[in-house]
């Protein structure tokens, strides 16, 4: 009763935001802004969906039919089984939860072919779900995917090397009206993330099925630099973008990634706002397009050298262009990098001009947004760091020791930081200790119902309650918030150990990671994985 409760009330103050009426301009994540958020992803077509549970950590647990009762004690059809199961089942309309915690080690490829599909780790109990091992390419059209780690690490897999990326928007079709928000990727083989169509790099190139992404809140780290046993050349790349119409990526991590942090490739429209760059090798963003006219407003980016930066222009340098098209349009404002913070968007003097023939900046340089999106506030550079720090990635409320590393080495101010080099790269204490928990999930009451007419089914209400949860409506591990978790923090854990009535409030107290009600061995566990 208490987690209902909580779930209740976190979930009105989402809509007191969003307001009531507004069905026809609400995001799919409440606030959002961006480009294709007005999806209703899982309930796109206007059809309910199924919805698909995840109750064990074997990915390839054959789904069955079942039923759960809803919190007024009815009856609601489900399915239950493996992740890769769940994501396979070839239906449209499906809305995928978690309700274990640990390691779903895939070894191998997850695809998807189907459209209106909704994946949300939020409802994993402490300390999460990650996917690991795992290429998972989406097709489709009107695709969410929410507070998922997918952290790929090298294996064995014979297929094309070129489509080895963590997520694959583009191997057999195009994923459009995509929206990933809140999501940790790590480690992959090729890019973390490849958006990419085939080889093309003339216009025109660019397909409706390709269009409307937002890339929000998310961590990208640590690409494999010279993975490929067979091209010892082959270098970390983090994000590959080409033939993509309305495409935001804003206020995201890239850290260690060799290049592609994020490349702009090929034709199409682009905004590039509020991303921190930290410890890019040759490249941070880079723009290379021999090929059609692209848009682009790139505003608030942070670049930070780190440990392993290489030391010349290219790195140092927002962005670097080369081999662009002469009717493209490049927007550039407040994007600081080693060079500084031009005042103006008429100063390119810190852009990285380069390639045959020479580049004339007259040519691409625009004074006024080319692309905008509508209601996005843009977060002085002056203030990133900050404002990303302990907000964005997967259950920031309960960080697994790589996000937090990540974020140290961020804070570090150049003095760490790595690229994972060769495919031996990673050891045994590069993956964390997870553990395996299960919450039995209790789904609201009629949860394909709209109660309160808002726009949002009584099931999204729910999941936008557990994502308020994991992002910080319940305190970390930090629970005195002073940048370490020590004695300090013990011993508030200590004063409600075992007390029943330490969480009757709609305010969890200091501790209940799992957000059980009860500070209680789990949340000591959780505890000892972060400690110092």
């Amino acid at each position: 009763m208490k987690k209902t409760l909580v779930l209740a009330i976190v979930a009105g103050m989402l809509l007191s935001l969003t307001g009531a009426g507004m069905a026809e301009s609400i995001s799919v994540i409440p606030g959002l802004k961006g480009f294709g958020t007005d999806t209703r992803a899982a309930y796109g077509n206007n059809r309910n969906p199924e919805i698909c549970i995840v109750n064990t950590l074997n990915p390839t647990t054959s789904l069955i039919s079942s039923t759960r009762s809803d919190t007024n004690g009815n009856p609601v059809n489900v399915y239950e089984g493996g992740f890769k199961s769940c994501v396979e089942w070839n239906r449209d309309n499906k809305l995928i939860i978690f309700e274990v915690s640990g390691y779903i080690d895939v070894q191998g490829v997850v695809k998807s072919d189907n459209d209106c599909i909704t994946i949300a780790g939020q409802t994993a109990p402490a300390p999460g779900v990650t996917i690991k091992h795992c290429i998972l390419h989406i097709n489709g059209q009107h695709i969410l995917l929410h507070h998922l780690r997918l952290r790929q690490g090298y294996f064995d897999y014979d297929s094309l090397w070129n489509y080895k990326d963590v997520v694959n928007l583009s191997w057999g079709g195009m994923a459009g009206n995509f929206v990933m928000d809140h999501c940790s990727l790590s480690w992959a083989m090729d890019e973390t993330i490849g958006a990419y169509l085939g080889s093309s790099l003339n216009s025109p190139c660019l397909s409706p099925d390709g269009s409307n992404l937002t890339f929000s809140n998310n961590i990208f780290g640590e690409p494999y630099h010279k993975a490929d046993p067979d091209d010892p050349d082959y270098i970390g790349r983090n994000f590959l973008l080409s033939c993509r119409d309305n495409v935001a990526i804003i206020k995201n991590l890239f850290i260690s990634g060799y290049k592609r942090n994020p490349v702009i490739h090929t034709a199409g429209t682009y905004v590039v706002n509020n991303n921190l760059i930290y410890n890019p090798g040759d490249f941070n963003f880079q723009i290379s397009n021999p090929g059609g006219a692209m848009k682009i407003t790139a505003i608030g980016n942070v670049v930070k050298r780190g440990l392993t930066s290489n030391y010349w222009g290219s790195y140092e340098r927002f962005p670097a262009i080369s081999k662009i098209n002469a009717n493209s349009e490049i927007y550039l404002y407040d994007n600081r990098d080693e060079t500084g913070t031009p005042e103006s968007a008429t100063d390119w003097s810190h852009v990285r001009l380069w390639g045959q023939p020479p580049l004339n900046e007259s040519d691409i340089k625009v004074l006024i947004p080319p692309m905008t999106i509508e209601g996005y506030e843009s977060i002085p550079s002056s203030q990133l760091e900050n404002e990303l720090s302990g907000k964005i990635g997967a259950y920031p409320a309960f960080r697994d020791a790589v996000d937090i590393r990540f974020f140290n080495e961020v804070a570090s101010d150049g003095t760490e930081g790595r690229f994972v080099t060769g495919k031996d790269g990673l050891s045994v204490s590069d993956w964390p200790v997870l553990t395996e928990n299960i919450r039995t999930l209790v789904l609201p009451a009629n949860p394909h119902a709209d109660n309160d007419s808002d726009g949002y089914t009584n099931l999204e209400e729910w999941l936008h309650a557990y994502a308020a949860e994991v992002e910080g409506a319940n305190p970390g591990p930090d629970i005195n918030n002073d940048g370490k978790i020590d004695l300090e923090d013990f011993a508030v854990l200590a004063v409600w150990w075992d007390d029943e009535n330490a969480c009757s409030s709609p305010d969890w107290c200091g501790g209940d990671f799992d957000m059980s009600g009860t500070i209680d061995m789990l949340d000591l566990t959780y505890f000892v994985e972060n400690w110092l």
